[in-house]
């Protein structure tokens, strides 16, 4: 998140700001952190839900009143940068069958709470330009074949 200083510091510089989040469905404001600049990477934010954010300034006088951003944030799993399998080849053709080879996915999910559990295999359709599944596969298979 980033942020403009306060017009107003009362005359005293800003010692830090401090960064709280809450969900919309909670009426309990988390404290996230503390920082002397203007900008704040928020790690682990849940995903799914809706978060309002605010920020406090502080120097000698005090606290600043709270400033509240306008809109919820919200992270869907479709933000996350999933690692992605390595190597994929085009194996064997035969007719109507094809095989498919690849290395495992290095890396972890950005929540760092889950690990890959499958793999998806599409297939793009010219004549409608887009990707369908085919099927989803086991994390643990390298191989897939489609008759």
């Amino acid at each position: 998140i980033q942020w403009d200083p306060p017009e107003n510091d009362g005359g005293k510089p800003i010692r830090a700001y401090i960064i709280e989040r809450r969900d919309v469905q909670r009426t309990t404001w988390l404290k996230e952190g503390r920082c002397k600049a203007t900008t704040y990477e928020i790690e682990n934010l849940p995903l799914g839900g809706q978060h309002l954010i605010r920020i406090t300034a502080e120097n000698e006088e005090g606290l600043s009143a709270p400033c509240e951003i306008d809109k919820p944030l919200q992270i869907d799993a479709k933000d996350i940068s999933l690692p992605k399998p390595r190597d994929v080849e085009i194996g064997k053709v035969k007719g109507q069958s094809i095989t498919l080879t690849w290395l495992p996915a290095t890396g972890s999910l950005q929540d760092k709470t889950d690990s890959i559990s499958s793999y998806m295999i599409e297939v793009w359709d010219s004549e409608d330009r887009s990707w369908h599944e085919l099927e989803k596969v086991d994390a643990s298979e390298t191989t897939y074949t489609r008759t």
